[in-house]
């Protein structure tokens, strides 16, 4: 039976940082965790397609702002993980991941700024404030679902952590 997950990338321009996701991600190929992964490209015009040809992702093609709409549609797997490019789970979460699809519950990522500085632990504070308490989500820290899912429902929190 092949794994339940399909990761979905949204790109544009992003070389560099499809490199440093497709390394975080590494861990739930090695627990059998991912199905695919979907490369969904809004018109780069960097090495960011050969890249992911590279690694071997699956590679679709959208309209700038309609990537990860374009990647579900295209996906394979019960449930999916939406990531912006960039987007590096922290250690464990292929484990937190796996928990929330046993449960049957959607998540994201708990946001972790790259930056350092108040204004990047601000804008941190407020995404996660807007999915814990308004149910918000941006695709940023990464959006877990199930396929027939997608776009409804209300996800949680999860007990781990993404850098962007």
């Amino acid at each position: 039976m092949p794994a339940a997950l399909s990761v979905v990338i949204a790109t544009l321009d992003e070389e560099a940082a499809l490199a440093r996701s497709a390394a975080a991600l590494f861990e739930g190929v090695q627990a059998g965790l991912l199905r695919e992964l979907i490369v969904s490209d809004g018109g780069s015009k960097d090495g960011t397609l050969d890249l992911a040809e590279e690694i071997g992702a699956e590679v679709v093609r959208a309209a700038p702002g309609a990537q990860l709409q374009a990647g579900a549609e295209a996906a394979r797997g019960e449930w999916l993980l939406l990531l912006s490019a960039g987007t590096q789970p922290a250690r464990g979460w292929s484990d937190a991941v796996l928990a929330q699809m046993q449960a049957g519950r959607a998540g994201v990522f708990r946001h972790v700024p790259a930056g350092r500085g108040p204004a990047a632990r601000l804008g941190a504070l407020w995404v996660n404030l807007q999915s814990r308490l308004l149910g918000r989500v941006a695709p940023g820290p990464g959006l877990l679902v199930r396929a027939r899912d997608f776009g409804r429902g209300k996800p949680v929190l999860m007990g781990v952590s993404a850098r962007t």
